[in-house]
């Protein structure tokens, strides 16, 4: 299918794009959703991926994740919404297989994933025009642009 179909001059697959930004959304969520039933502050691992399975590989899938992920943070802050102030810490790797926790807050991870999958709808973007041959009336309107970049171009 288009969806798995690699792209050799962007890198990766629409597929692998969209696993990659679920990930990191999933990983938000599930932090909320472990803050509004525990006490435990939670860590965002960024670096742990689940390549080649579910959404990766299967259009629907990764449709699912992505309600199950927005319910999840509807859920969280229709119940208390000051959880967005709380204290996690994201994870991230290096080269050499370190690991580094990053204190940080609710609203800045999800507002970091929500940035970074502008980032990954781009490239899906570039994938779609270029490698795939969709046309821009196929694709929705500014799909891979940031806000601020749309209200730049105004």
């Amino acid at each position: 299918s288009l969806y798995i179909k690699l792209c050799p001059f962007i890198g990766g697959s629409v597929g692998q794009h969209m696993r990659h930004s679920l990930d990191h959304c999933t990983r938000a969520a599930d932090a909320l959703v472990s803050l509004s039933t525990s006490r435990t502050t939670p860590i965002l691992r960024y670096d742990r991926r689940l390549r080649g399975l579910g959404a990766e590989t299967h259009v629907v899938e990764a449709a699912n994740v992505c309600h199950r992920v927005r319910d999840q943070v509807y859920n969280a802050l229709e119940n208390d919404d000051s959880i967005l102030t709380r204290s996690v810490f994201a994870q991230f790797a290096s080269e050499e297989g370190m690991y580094m926790d990053i204190e940080s807050t609710v609203a800045r991870e999800l507002s970091f994933v929500v940035h970074h999958a502008y980032h990954h709808l781009a490239m899906i973007r570039l994938i779609a025009l270029n490698h795939l041959k969709f046309t821009e009336a196929d694709l929705p309107p500014n799909l891979g642009r940031a806000p601020a970049t749309i209200i730049f171009d105004r």
